[in-house]
């Protein structure tokens, strides 16, 4: 009875230390799978037009309003810190109903508190600590928005890694607001993304913003 008993124990820790073995690898295949993922992300990125925007690309009638907003939304970004491009696509043509500016922003706003819920807790108060601002573009074919987003990350731990996670969130809270919708993440650097979201004509008369910007 007592051999039994020894061979049960010495059973259940193989059986034990052999399940540790196969859970640590396959952690290491899912981290090693990511890491390729956030290389793959990385890759198409840095193809996308926003990358290689310039502004040698801006029409005339665009660049004479142009330059007092980019003096504004600088200052803001001084204020602000703005680390989050984000770019919030209805892909409204999959869709049986029309979608005007009003209803755009009422959208982005439901999908902000989700965003900052997230990040933040329920508690609405904490929501101070982040801001956005940005421009709807192509209102009457294929609307989207572009956003300038400050989060409480530090600049110095925007990795690549955290951008792949933030798109994954984003992607997903934007899912619970806009079924059809699709996303854009990347960190703001410079100031190029600030020229590519005021790249369209009458983008002044299409601005949006966290309710808090002006606090800032």
């Amino acid at each position: 009875m007592e051999q039994m008993t020894d061979f049960i124990k010495q059973f259940n820790t193989e059986c034990v230390e052999t399940n540790e073995i196969k859970r640590q690898n396959i952690y290491e295949q899912m981290s090693q799978l990511k890491n390729k993922q956030v290389e793959l992300m990385r890759e198409l990125k840095n193809i996308t037009d926003v990358q290689h925007f310039t502004e040698e690309q801006l029409t005339k009638e665009v660049e004479a309003i142009r330059k007092y907003w980019i003096e504004a939304i600088k200052q803001m970004h001084f204020q602000s810190r703005f680390n989050l491009a984000i770019s919030l696509n209805f892909n409204n043509e999959k869709l049986s109903y029309p979608l005007n500016l009003q209803s755009v922003q009422n959208r982005i706003d439901e999908w902000w508190k989700l965003f900052c819920s997230y990040h933040l807790g329920r508690n609405a108060r904490n929501y101070q600590q982040m801001c956005y601002i940005g421009f709807i573009e192509h209102p009457y074919t294929n609307i989207h928005a572009h956003l300038a987003v400050h989060t409480t990350q530090r600049h110095a731990d925007i990795t690549d890694e955290y951008v792949y996670d933030e798109e994954q969130i984003v992607k997903t809270l934007w899912k619970c607001v806009q079924s059809s919708g699709s996303v854009y993440v990347e960190s703001i650097t410079d100031n190029k993304w600030f020229y590519y979201i005021t790249k369209e004509r009458g983008f002044e008369n299409r601005f949006i913003s966290s309710p808090n910007i002006f606090d800032k």
